[in-house]
């Protein structure tokens, strides 16, 4: 046994020139898959939380609401269901949102069409809404109600900056304008 040792280390002893060159490359695809998977998992996370900035949370139920045209007749179980698969530090919020339709923003005779619409409550979103990179303006304090927010986009096809009123134009689910 000790001979077997002893052969063992003088071959590993004159091969550790291949061997330094074999952890060499190890090391260096070691540190490639870690900069690889930091990246990725930094760029998820980024785009998980601006979706949930974007879309009002981690879990959007369509079609939520007590009203006649809603596709969801019993508001309470969403609750419920939404209470247990609740995440820790997510925010339940209720928004409305409105998509496809003639939404536009009028400022000084200028007018910018919008793909849609939401409805904030400006209350229960705070945590969501103070990630925002605003570039004018504040966010709505509680009771604010008649408070907008709108893209630098939209706000400069408009040329209106942070306390201008604005006048919003749309349809609503039964046809009124």
């Amino acid at each position: 046994m000790i001979n077997i040792l002893r052969i063992a280390w003088r071959n590993f002893w004159r091969n550790l020139g291949r061997y330094r060159l074999l952890m060499a490359a190890l090391a260096a695809a070691v540190m490639v898959q870690v900069t690889i998977m930091g990246s990725i998992l930094g760029l998820t996370d980024t785009l998980r939380a601006k979706a949930a900035r974007y879309f009002g949370g981690q879990v959007v139920v369509l079609g939520y609401g007590p009203h006649s045209y809603s596709s969801i007749r019993d508001a309470g179980l969403v609750e419920k269901a939404l209470g247990s698969i609740a995440v820790r530090g997510a925010v339940l919020v209720k928004r409305s949102h409105y998509y496809e339709k003639d939404a536009t923003l009028f400022f000084a005779g200028n007018f910018h069409g919008q793909r849609r619409l939401i409805g904030v409550d400006w209350q229960s979103e705070q945590p969501l809404l103070q990630t925002f990179d605003l570039v004018a303006g504040r966010l709505p304090a509680e009771g604010e109600e008649t408070a907008i927010l709108v893209s630098s986009v939209a706000a400069g096809a408009l040329g209106v900056r942070a306390g201008d009123e604005l006048i919003v134009s749309g349809t609503t689910e039964t046809g009124q304008k």
